[in-house]
């Protein structure tokens, strides 16, 4: 059998998907590619910025023994395996485990139109982005942050930059996170922001699942230290 198909990530919020299970080998492997940058980017981890490229993802053992149910002697002799059949190589320190789809490219180009691609990309491309700056937008007020009336020429243009190098689904976790954050007493960042300050890169990355906000604004970790949130990254 030839040929492939288009897999959205939008996938991975399916309730089948999100089913609760013990995953096989071969869901942790489409798993890691859906997870996987589809494009370089940055994220803050801890006060260190961290550029993720292409086909690779920022994770943990432990974040993924608790999303595929599995132990980490599995985990650990998963991973290796993919190693040795050169699937991935696994960079690990400190603070984070890197890992990288090796032939990245195999999984993500191919694919074809009857349409000429000069044509195909002015017909759906600013569709696209427009519905995912709508959806965004919607999310967001969804959540009761703060709740805005209307989409404002400047809310347009940060949400536009932020898609350019993140997904919706990129976007709208890091909403959640922010939500949960704002609300739990357990942290101690608590000013609301506009959707428009929010999508400041210096501030929506900060809620990221990559960059560990429920451990970066833990109490615990305030040490005394005040900030003048109101300020932070709201100029022009």
């Amino acid at each position: 059998m030839q040929g492939w198909i288009s897999l959205h990530r939008k996938i991975l919020q399916n309730p089948l998907f999100l089913e609760g299970r013990k995953f096989s080998k071969f869901e942790a492997w489409i798993d890691l590619l859906l997870l996987a940058n589809h494009k370089d980017k940055k994220f803050l981890l801890g006060n260190e910025m961290i550029t993720v490229k292409r086909g690779s993802l920022i994770t943990s053992e432990l974040k993924l023994m608790q999303r595929w149910r599995w132990s980490k002697t599995k985990l650990r002799s998963y991973l290796m395996l993919l190693e040795e059949e050169s699937m991935i190589r696994k960079v690990s320190d400190t603070k984070k485990t890197t890992i990288i789809i090796c032939n990245y490219n195999d999984y993500q180009e191919g694919k074809t139109s009857n349409k000429p691609k000069s044509d195909f990309n002015s017909d759906t491309t600013n569709n696209e982005k427009n519905d995912q700056i709508k959806f965004i937008y919607d999310y967001w007020n969804f959540k009761n942050i703060i709740v805005h009336r209307s989409m404002t020429t400047k809310m347009n243009s940060c949400l536009k930059k932020a898609l350019m190098e993140y997904t919706t689904d990129d976007l709208t976790k890091a909403i959640d996170n922010y939500k949960v954050i704002l609300e739990n007493a357990a942290y101690f960042f608590d000013y609301k922001w506009t959707l428009q300050d929010f999508m400041k890169p210096n501030n929506f990355i900060r809620f990221m699942d990559e960059a560990e906000p429920f451990y970066s604004f833990k109490k615990q970790q305030y040490q005394n230290e005040k900030i003048n949130w109101e300020a932070f990254e709201t100029n022009e």
